[in-house]
């Protein structure tokens, strides 16, 4: 079962929080009759004796209310702890979360930010500012802070962890690969891709977008390299069978196109661009009407996407044909 990225943060993040929120609490003494809520100064004057762990009490009320999704809430005992504690790492942390959780990375990312000042090999807290960044668009920025949790967790030999951060490494480098391709930037693209397949060599999707941008550069054998390789790895994924018959295609071995779009079809059989594809190796194999008759389908599929420049494709090949 796929678990989304926020799920999978959330997860992380209260595992955390329960993890350390047992650590140096004091429980407020039976003489103390009013709650924690209402103790004022009054009460810090009476019981200063029990006060050493009240940030502490205010810490674990906030994290209780951060497992039961009360963001609100959480934020607002977190609050109060930071008042009677501002160097309580752990609260900032908290607040941190809840902040994130409720929409405002922003806010989180302050918090963290004092946190990790506070305490400069604060894993936890470079992972989640991270996760802040990456939701904030800024996935350079995301990128340094998972570098710098994972050589904190390798340091601190917290390897689950470990594993996640280079995973969340991975990420990044291949989306900025795919917004620096989207752009344009082939070369930028390259070394993006580059760095995303050293951390995860087994990512048949990266090889296939490597494989774009280098046959964008001119780099044909690589780029039918890198198909190979996700052929390989994902024999059931469509995408990378169809990208590997459009670049036989390009190639002009027609007869490896064609098996590869044939395969493609059997797993998607309604892929517009697939049947565009085949139809043009058949029309270089001499099947005109076989040809004529993808055409037709993917116009037809095309037409479903309301995909005009498909479309346009289509009718074009259809024209010359009929």
């Amino acid at each position: 079962m796929v678990t989304d990225k926020r799920t999978r943060f959330v997860s992380g993040a209260l595992s955390f929080v329960m993890a350390v929120a047992t650590l140096g609490s004091i429980p407020l003494p039976a003489s103390a009759s009013m709650s924690v809520k209402a103790a004022g100064a009054t009460e810090l004057t009476l019981f200063g004796y029990a006060m050493e762990g009240l940030d502490e009490q205010f810490r674990l009320e906030g994290d209780q209310c951060l497992e039961h999704g009360w963001y609100q809430e959480a934020i607002a005992a977190y609050d109060e702890s930071l008042k009677l504690n501002p160097d309580n790492v752990t609260a900032l942390y908290g607040r941190a979360i809840a902040r994130v959780l409720s929409g405002d990375a922003r806010g989180a990312v302050r918090d963290l930010t004092l946190a990790i000042k506070k305490k400069p090999d604060f894993s936890d807290a470079y992972y989640a500012r991270g996760y802040c960044m990456e939701q904030m668009g800024d996935r350079a920025a995301a990128l340094r802070d998972f570098t710098t949790a994972a050589d904190l967790f390798k340091q601190q030999n917290r390897l689950l962890s470990y594993e996640e951060a280079i995973f969340k490494m991975f990420e990044q480098y291949r989306d900025m690969g795919r917004e620096k391709a989207y752009r344009g930037n082939h070369r930028g693209a390259l070394e993006d891709f580059d760095q995303a397949l050293a951390l995860n060599p087994d990512s048949a999707g990266t090889y296939c977008d490597r494989a774009l941008v280098e046959y964008a550069l001119g780099d044909s054998q690589s780029a039918l390299s890198d198909l190979n390789c996700a052929v390989a790895m994902a024999p059931l994924m469509a995408v990378a069978v169809l990208e590997r018959g459009s670049l036989l295609y390009c190639l002009g071995d027609y007869t490896g196109a064609l098996h590869d779009l044939n395969h493609a079809l059997r797993m998607s059989p309604d892929n517009a661009d697939a049947y565009y594809m085949r139809g043009l190796c058949l029309a270089e194999l001499g099947q005109t009407d076989a040809a004529l008759t993808d055409f037709k389908l993917a116009r037809k599929f095309y037409e479903g996407q309301n995909n005009e420049r498909g479309i346009e494709r289509a009718d074009s090949q259809i024209s010359m044909l009929a």
